[in-house]
């Protein structure tokens, strides 16, 4: 591009709604589609990726204890 920095913008227009049942059910009639093409476009952008040579990585296994304690440190130690 001759030096200029490449830059990416998007836009939304949406309408403001309740987040009600009633509401959440009428997107999801009048839309049935939505969530399968999001899926769709994951599993898309995933098979791309491994077709380039990204490997799948399993979840490490869980921590010993649900937190960690640290200790401060000491001002001579920073």
């Amino acid at each position: 591009m001759d030096g200029e920095a490449c830059s990416h913008m998007a836009n939304i227009k949406a309408r403001r709604a309740e987040a009600t049942t009633g509401a959440f059910a009428r997107a999801a009639l009048t839309r049935p589609g939505l969530t399968h093409g999001v899926t769709a476009g994951i599993h898309w952008e995933a098979l791309k990726l491994w077709i380039r040579g990204a490997g799948y990585r399993s979840r490490p296994a869980p921590a010993a204890a649900p937190f960690s304690v640290t200790t401060p440190l000491s001002p001579d130690q920073t």
